[in-house]
């Protein structure tokens, strides 16, 4: 056994001491899927012309919109003449998710808003297409941070704020990298990646909140998919 730990050891300091690292620096232009928008709201159930669906209620006029300033940067090795590792931070700015449940004749908009970013673990594999080009299927694995808020917008405007929550969820990233070599230490990176960041939700609302029942929460499940444009340097 003590073989075996002194040579994995030496294979991993001998692989470090080896590599060449680089960073990577893009920008990126991106959808936020945040259709799965869920109301639940056990009181409320009894007294809404929406359907339902167990203690949850149906909202009706679903939408998302989301912000296309997200930024990346990346830090890894060559670990192998054609696999990289590296670790990434992104950041995907603020997402809104909305629909309406109707009580009383009247529509009242349950409005989800997440701020996002995560740091993942990645691999790429290269593949050296010929004249200076390379294609790499990627792979990601990492934690999620996001800021969850919500409101239930009444018909004149007013409102109630859900408990503001943090995720902090496992995500999984996959999709294809392209870099075009500039020189021998700088190339232009393009990549299409779609990250899984799991369930996120609000808090649970308590008792005492005028206009709201105890019990109440907006859930969703987050998907987004990234465009992304950069520069990478070998140092």
């Amino acid at each position: 056994m003590k073989k075996i730990i002194t040579f994995i050891s030496s294979f991993i300091v001998s692989t470090t001491i080896n590599a060449g690292f680089f960073i990577e620096l893009g920008v990126t232009d991106h959808n936020t899927d945040v259709d799965s928008l869920s109301f639940l709201n056990p009181v409320g159930t009894a007294f809404t012309t929406n359907s339902t669906d167990g203690d949850f209620i149906n909202l009706a006029n679903l939408n998302d919109t989301y912000e296309k300033d997200g930024r990346s940067i990346k830090i890894g090795m060559d670990v192998a003449d054609n696999i990289d590792v590296y670790i990434v931070h992104k950041s995907f700015g603020a997402a809104t998710a909305s629909g309406t449940a109707t009580f009383a004749g009247n529509d009242f908009t349950q409005e989800l808003r997440l701020d996002m970013n995560l740091t993942a673990i990645g691999v790429s594999v290269n593949v050296d297409m010929g004249g200076n080009h390379t294609l790499s299927p990627v792979l990601e694995i990492g934690k999620a941070d996001t800021d969850v808020s919500g409101r239930q917008i009444d018909p004149s405007g007013g409102f109630n704020s859900f408990p503001n929550a943090d995720g902090d969820d496992t995500t999984f990233g996959y999709g294809l990298a392209y870099k075009y070599s500039l020189s021998e230490d700088l190339s232009m990176v393009a990549s299409y990646m779609i990250n899984d960041l799991g369930d996120t939700s609000t808090g649970v609302t308590g008792a005492g909140i005028a206009g709201m029942n105890a019990g109440e929460q907006l859930q969703s499940e987050v998907e987004i998919t990234q465009l992304t444009l950069g520069f990478q340097l070998r140092l």
